[in-house]
């Protein structure tokens, strides 16, 4: 009978620190492959090659669980494509020495297609290497979204001299299912009107368009004055984030009365920032998925987001999609769901009929399968 492995590079110190974006989707998907008997392996930079290890200390404190030697027909599962060179090596070794067959999860191309959005030159040009290092040695890989699935095979079918499966694996939301609200001290200090406040949760950088929704921000203030729904930005500074931080925050007409930072949610705090909200809104530039976007609807929350890439497919039609460059369509979009009430409670209530949930347990389900399959 052939073994299951699954690859982790996360590593979290404390049980309350949160996972965002690619990572936690890492976490989730070696948790639940474990959960069928998957082993986890983890790199040792010393000796160069991947050893059976735990999933996290800080978050299972489980020991790390003995495995026989790796064989033939035996498949590893890697949830995000490595950037480092040594890691690709090994697992490029092991497949060719022992026959182990190799399955990628791949969230996007992004650097490849869009890379001012997500990194220097240099950053692009190391994704590139890395991404076409792990097409070279995986058997199949995976994908969130039939956008991702689309543009990932048109480029093996560019580059690649063989040709390989991609599956599609959607992404889930369950995060109300298994956290409990927090209204954290921090939260309560904002002193934010239940069910009147508007949610963006998400990291600070360029792709995530924070200074288009500053501007449009500033322009409902103009139109409606202190009746403005304040805006919650809910996430962690990221790369390039200092021009829209240092503009949105010197703004002290709109930062901290009708523009609030949340730094650094926890689950929990995220929880009830989603249960208290009138809506959320998304008006990313570029995406894989759309993490937020599903976690809104999942907690039955109306969202406005960009018209692109894979948003339409995270909003399973029950989002209201706007250009994201858009800026009156924008501005309708919000200002009705905002001031109109009978029409937001038509969309919470077409959210709670339509909307389909999915688990962590149900994408695990599907890459085990294909871990199976593929042997």
């Amino acid at each position: 009978m052939s073994s299951l492995y699954v690859t982790v590079s996360t590593r979290v110190s404390r049980p309350q620190e949160r996972l965002t974006g690619i990572p936690r989707v890492e976490y989730e998907i070696a948790r639940e492959l474990v959960a069928r008997g998957g082993h986890v392996l983890r790199h040792d930079r010393l000796l160069g090659r991947f050893r059976v290890g735990a999933l996290q200390a800080g978050r299972n404190p489980q020991p790390g669980v003995k495995a026989a030697p790796m064989r033939a027909g035996d498949t590893i599962v890697v949830p995000a494509i490595f950037w480092r060179q040594r890691q690709i090596d090994d697992l490029a070794r092991k497949r060719r020495a022992k026959k182990i067959r190799i399955g990628v999860y791949v969230h996007d191309i992004m650097p490849i297609r869009r890379p001012e959005l997500v990194s220097n030159e240099s950053g692009a040009a190391d994704f590139r290497r890395f991404i076409d290092a792990m097409i070279d040695c995986a058997d199949w890989m995976c994908v969130s979204s039939r956008f991702v699935e689309k543009d990932l095979t048109a480029y093996i079918k560019q580059t690649a001299k063989r040709d390989i499966p991609v599956h599609h694996v959607p992404l889930c939301s369950d995060l109300k299912e298994r956290v409990e609200a927090d209204a954290s001290p921090r939260l309560r200090a904002l002193g934010l009107p239940a069910d009147g406040y508007v949610l963006y949760v998400s990291t600070l950088n360029p792709r995530k368009n924070h200074t288009g929704l500053y501007w449009l921000w500033r322009r409902l203030f103009e139109e409606l004055g202190d009746a403005t729904p304040p805006l919650v930005l809910a996430g962690q500074r990221g790369w390039n984030d200092r021009d829209v931080f240092d503009l949105m925050s010197r703004d002290r007409e709109m930062w901290g009365r009708h523009i609030r930072f949340v730094d650094g949610p926890s689950d929990a705090e995220l929880v009830h920032l989603y249960r208290q909200c009138a809506f959320t809104v998304f008006p990313s530039h570029h995406e894989g998925w759309g993490l937020p976007i599903t976690e809104s609807l999942s907690f039955g929350k109306p969202c406005v987001a960009g018209d692109n890439t894979s948003l339409r497919e995270a909003g399973q039609g029950l989002a209201t999609h706007v250009d994201e460059l858009d800026g009156p369509g924008w501005l309708a979009a919000i200002k009705r769901l905002a001031l109109d009430a009978q029409y937001r409670r038509e969309c919470t209530a077409l959210i709670a009929e339509r909307y389909q949930p999915r688990t962590w347990h149900d994408v695990g389900e599907e890459i085990a399968r294909l871990a199976g399959s593929s042997a």
